[in-house]
């Protein structure tokens, strides 16, 4: 049988005191069954500070928007009061994912979601079908959403500057433009990922980070695809929202 060393019998002793009379193979054996249900125990007995993990964005699963449920549930504003069905039109590919939303590009205005985002991300592809100068974009942080153009921040779709930030309305934010991204031939898909969290933005366009933007107002608020004067396709909308 083992035994422990002096200055265990000695704390053991001074713990116990004379309830425990104790001697150097006594000590051993507690030792030994006190480990023994230490490393049975569960790993939520362990201390606190053992177990903390870095806190992270509580992000739900990415979440497509079919084009169909979009035409469906966000609204068309323009300044001549034209019909949803006048300007954005729904085109069935052989892939259910692949369904195309076609923006006509007139009359001019934009079609707005019914709910407004704060923290999240948002992905998607877009093209001009016949007009290498294009103009369209995506608004984020959009309020006053009954005039042409609304209070939030537009992302540049239009073909030479895509990727860039526009304020519009009384908007505000703090812009630097990191690069010109280069664009596909026309009828070719373009991709846009915008990021979005607490006022800062990155601007990303086929992959290359065009624009960051910080100190953003408002920070809060709905989406909206403009309509403006070309004809538009977008596909594979998804969005991930944050805490």
């Amino acid at each position: 049988m083992k035994t422990v060393p002096d200055c265990w019998l000695k704390w053991f002793r001074q713990v116990t005191g004379p309830f425990v009379l104790c001697n150097r193979t006594t000590v051993w054996l507690i030792a030994m069954v006190a480990g023994s249900i230490l490393a049975l125990a569960p790993a939520g007995t362990l201390d606190a500070a053992e177990t903390t993990q870095p806190t992270v964005p509580n992000v739900t699963k990415s979440q497509a928007i079919a084009p169909g449920d979009l035409l469906r549930t966000w609204t068309f504003f323009s300044a001549e009061q034209a019909a949803l069905g006048e300007t954005w039109k729904l085109q069935n590919a052989a892939d259910e994912a692949d369904n195309e939303l076609v923006c006509l590009g007139q009359p001019y205005g934009y079609l707005v979601s019914p709910v407004e985002f704060e923290n999240f991300e948002l992905g998607l592809e877009w093209k001009y079908p016949t007009d290498p100068n294009g103009n369209s974009g995506l608004f984020v942080n959009v309020t006053d959403d009954r005039q042409i153009w609304p209070r939030g921040l537009q992302v540049q779709f239009h073909a030479p500057a895509a990727g860039s930030i526009v304020p519009s309305g009384l908007a505000t934010a703090e812009i630097a433009k990191l690069a010109v991204p280069v664009l596909k031939p026309v009828n070719e898909w373009n991709t846009c990922v915008v990021a979005s969290r607490d006022g800062v933005l990155t601007i990303e366009i086929n992959g290359q980070r065009a624009t960051e933007v910080s100190q953003a107002t408002p920070q809060r608020g709905r989406l909206a695809l403009q309509s403006e004067g070309a004809v538009v396709h977008f596909r594979r909308l998804w969005i991930r929202k944050g805490d």
